[in-house]
């Protein structure tokens, strides 16, 4: 796991040495974690990205913008 941060954003990465899988054959079998995860990262206006392969581990990137929230003093 790494959290970096810089240039109004902060990243984070999770990362695998495990059995690894298809990204692209997660919703046809009924797994939605991460397409629920990267829907939220989204509408934050952040990227997520996922990089696997069967036999090849798995990485999950997030970035998402800092941005100030407003107090509208109520």
């Amino acid at each position: 796991v790494a959290v970096t941060g810089c240039a109004g954003e902060v990243s984070v990465e999770v990362a695998d040495d495990g059995p690894g899988f298809d990204p692209t054959a997660l919703t046809a079998d009924g797994h939605f974690g991460l397409d629920w995860m990267r829907e939220r990262v989204e509408l934050l206006g952040g990227n997520f990205e996922v990089r696997s392969a069967p036999g090849r581990g798995a990485v999950v990137r997030v970035s998402l913008p800092l941005t100030q929230l407003e107090y509208s003093g109520g």
